[in-house]
This record gives C-alpha cells, sequence and structure tokens, in this order.
C-alpha cells in the first residue's frame, strides 16, 4: 500500500504532466489549422490564377470570333450590294427588251384580228389565223406583266400621296365591267367603309387590285358574281376580292405567290396567264407595309383580302373617279395584269389604216 504522503506528492505531479501535454496537442492543432488554412489560401489563389487565364482565353476566342463576325458581315453587305446591283441592272434590261418587243407583238395581235374580222378564204386557214391571234394575246400577257413586274420591283420609287381605298376599288370594279360581261358575269362592290384612305402609290395599288379583280374574271364560272369590298378598323383598311372560281387546295396556297408558278385551276374563257400576277401582288402590297391572305377550299370559291395601314382622312386626296379612268374601246386591257397596252408602231398603225 501506498502512503499518504507519496499520494499527496504524485497527484499534483500527475495533474501538471497532462496540463503540460493539453497544452502542447492544442498547440498542435493551432498550427494544424493555420497550415490547413494556408493550404487553402493558396489553393484558393492558384484556382482563382486559373480562372483569370481561362477568361483571358475565352474573351480572347470571343474578341477573335467578333472580328471574324465583323468581316464575315462587311463582306455579306458587299455582297448584297453587288447583287442589288445586278439584279437591277437585269430588271432595267428586262424592261427595255419587254417593252421593244411590245409593239412587234401588238402588231400581229391587231392585224390578225383585223384579218379574222374581214375573213379569210378558207375555214383551215381561219383556224391557223385563229391560233396566230391567241398566241400573240398571250405573248401580249407575258410581256406586260413582266414590265410590271420591272416596274414594280423592291427598289423602284414610289409616288406615295393619300389615296381613297373605296374610290379606288369602285375604279376597279367599273374597269372590268365589260369584260366580265362577256363571260355573263356580275361584279359588285360593297362600300362599306366609304372614306378610309392609305398612303401609297395609287397606280402600283391599283394594279394590285386589278391583277386580283382580272384573276376573279379569268377563272371564275359563267354567270357568277365577283364581289369586292371594303372595309376598315381604326388602324387597317381591307379590300377584298372574293370569286365562285374552282378554289384551291392547301399545297396550292403554299405556292400562290411563287412567279411563273401554274395551278390547277384553268381559265373559263380560253384567257391566257403568264403566273406573275399573284406575285406582282405580294410585291407592291409589301412594299406599302401591308400583307395579302387568301382563304380558299377546293370547289368554294376564293377571297383574297390585302391588308394596309389607314391614315387619317387629307384635306386634299386621291379620289379617283371611274368615269375619268373607265377604258376606251381603243384601249386593250391586258387580262393577267390589268395594265393598258402601249399603242402600235407606226408601221402598223399605216397597215392598219389602209
Amino acid at each position: 500500500m501506498l502512503s499518504a504522503s507519496v499520494l499527496g506528492v504524485g497527484v499534483p505531479a500527475l495533474l501538471g504532466y497532462d496540463v503540460a501535454w493539453s497544452t502542447v496537442a492544442y498547440i498542435v492543432l493551432i498550427i494544424a489549422a493555420m497550415a490547413a488554412a494556408t493550404w487553402g489560401a493558396r489553393k484558393l489563389v492558384k484556382r482563382n490564377e486559373q480562372l483569370e487565364q481561362l477568361v483571358e482565353q475565352r474573351t480572347a476566342h470571343i474578341q477573335l470570333q467578333a472580328r471574324q463576325l465583323a468581316r464575315y458581315n462587311a463582306e455579306l453587305i458587299r455582297s448584297n450590294k453587288v447583287l442589288q446591283q445586278t439584279m437591277d441592272e437585269k430588271s432595267k434590261v428586262l424592261g427595255v427588251a419587254a417593252h421593244d418587243l411590245k409593239n412587234s407583238v401588238f402588231g400581229i395581235c391587231a392585224l390578225s384580228e383585223v384579218m379574222l374580222e374581214e375573213g379569210v378564204g378558207n375555214n383551215h386557214a381561219a383556224r391557223r389565223l385563229s391560233l396566230i391571234h391567241n398566241s400573240a394575246e398571250e405573248a401580249m400577257t407575258l410581256i406586260n406583266n413582266l414590265l410590271s413586274s420591272a416596274a414594280s420591283s423592291v427598289h423602284g420609287e414610289l409616288e406615295k400621296q393619300a389615296v381613297n381605298v373605296d374610290s379606288m376599288a369602285h375604279l376597279v370594279m367599273h374597269s372590268f365591267a365589260d369584260q366580265a360581261k362577256r363571260k355573263q358575269q356580275q361584279i359588285t362592290c360593297d362600300g362599306a367603309a366609304t372614306n378610309v384612305f392609305v398612303e401609297g402609290d395609287e397606280d402600283r395599288l391599283r394594279e394590285a387590285l386589278n391583277n386580283l379583280v382580272s384573276n376573279a374574271v379569268k377563272y371564275a364560272p359563267l354567270d357568277s358574281t365577283i364581289q369586292l369590298a371594303v372595309q376598315a378598323t381604326d388602324d387597317e383598311v381591307y379590300v377584298s376580292v372574293a370569286d365562285e372560281g374552282p378554289g384551291l387546295s392547301s399545297h396550292e396556297q403554299e405556292a400562290l405567290f411563287t412567279p411563273f408558278k401554274r395551278l390547277s385551276p384553268e381559265p373559263t374563257g380560253n384567257e391566257g396567264s403568264s403566273g406573275l400576277g399573284l406575285y406582282i401582288v405580294k410585291q407592291i402590297v409589301e412594299r406599302h407595309q401591308g400583307t395579302i391572305r387568301v382563304e380558299s377550299e377546293k370547289g368554294e370559291g376564293s377571297t383574297f383580302t390585302i391588308t394596309l395601314p389607314r391614315i387619317e382622312s387629307p384635306e386634299s386626296a386621291v379620289n379617283l373617279e371611274p368615269s375619268a379612268h373607265e377604258p376606251t374601246s381603243e384601249q386593250e386591257t391586258d387580262t393577267d395584269a390589268g395594265t393598258p397596252a402601249s399603242s402600235p408602231s407606226m408601221s402598223v398603225m399605216s397597215e392598219l389604216q389602209q
């Protein structure tokens, strides 16, 4: 057994020993924590440096792409400019060529018509002469549409003014009345909106509406009605042309405004068609910040609607009177484009007067 004196001396010594080791352990823990913090800080600094390098690389890559994009954009602008100049030149050449051809073709058409009226020797010759006359009329239709396409090109100048839409619609109705009458058709115009105006080139807008009415007369059956209507809201004007023709399938409607596109409906009076009429309409309408749509079903007819931005009624505006623009018996109207044909050449005129 240990004596009390020994225990009295041993306990304090043991307690001092434990305190010393605790202090050492505490110091070790502090040193370890500091080392860990230092290591973490160094790792964070290294990670930050890596991130900065990555950002610099990405920034340099983006700047390189931006420079390449700027070069591509400049090249695209230059190419578009060259392409537009080429298109303008081709349009001018097309217009000149079509204009020069027009008088000659009109001469063939006019002379063959006179010969048919005067009569020829036999039925066989008359039939051939009739074929010549029909071919010349089809060529005139194509030439007139080519001229209209050149005149209505995207970059042509528009002579804009305030146009009374209802007045224009009535003018178009009167100008096609005789043509429709020959096919026992009736053209009506519902002037629900009688004093609405749009800003635009009156000649071009009337040409677009002429094309729609011309197509309606061409493809609508005999003894049917073609309806023009003018409606308006506070912001827009709607001009529609509805017919009782064969209608169009959804597939045909998708390709309706494509140039030179021939669809399944056939003219009901053996008229010619160039496939440019509706393409020209779309060009003209879009140049006036408008839209054109069609509603049609097979066997149920078609309704074409032009939508244009409306303007306030001006004090001085184009208010067309039908009597001032009705075609005379000496004018020839293009059945596909609705544009008057030019006068024949002097040689043809001399021949016709003999």
